[in-house]
């Protein structure tokens, strides 16, 4: 089955809702103001592509079994048209792979090696990272917020990044859920596993 036609906005807007957990049928039409036909047919295709899974729970209201979808792995889609190299692939993606796409989506394309940088100074420590976030206010310098798991707190000096000759400063702040909360519009998550931000 060839990727690309599952990637219909109303397909679109299934995969976003549940990237944030799982969902039945009624809440995605709920979120997408559609009909439960038009979600159970976008269901049976994502589905059958291996995109989304289902997975039956019991109804402690009704009695009876319902169904939730859940996002059966974390994949990127990537089509590359670039000089000397037109392919595309599904690939699944580990947290590492899940927090460099993070960086390339960011809109600022100018900051990304920055970024890139600032993140591989503290990759050995993501096993005990909740969280990662951009403050997109700073401007004299890369600020990274970072959410340690209970009692694993690291000291993380500042660096400087250095790319074609320019160089930024990175600092790295420790921050709670809250915080990040309490100020959503502030941050760009570079690695949310609990969507702190979108949750």
């Amino acid at each position: 089955m060839e990727k690309e036609t599952l990637f219909t906005s109303a397909k679109w807007n299934i995969l976003r809702a549940l990237s944030t957990g799982k969902k039945s049928p009624i809440e995605l039409a709920k979120t997408a103001n559609t009909s439960m036909s038009n979600i159970s047919q976008s269901l049976r295709f994502l589905e059958l592509a291996g995109i989304v899974q289902s997975e039956r729970i019991s109804n402690r209201d009704k009695g009876q079994p319902r169904v939730v979808y859940s996002l059966a792995k974390d994949n990127a889609y990537l089509i590359v048209t670039a000089t000397g190299l037109v392919d595309k692939k599904l690939l699944e993606l580990d947290e590492h792979k899940k927090i460099m796409m993070s960086i390339w989506l960011y809109d600022q394309e100018a900051q990304h090696p920055f970024i890139e940088k600032a993140y591989m100074n503290i990759q050995e420590h993501l096993p005990i990272i909740q969280g990662i976030y951009l403050d997109k206010t700073s401007l004299s310098e890369l600020s990274i917020h970072i959410i340690f798991k209970e009692g694993k707190k690291k000291d993380l000096k500042p660096i400087n990044a250095e790319h074609n000759g320019l160089s930024r400063k990175v600092s790295y702040k420790f921050t709670t859920k809250e915080a990040i909360q309490k100020d959503k519009e502030s941050y760009y998550a570079l690695h949310d596993p609990q969507n702190t931000i979108r949750g």
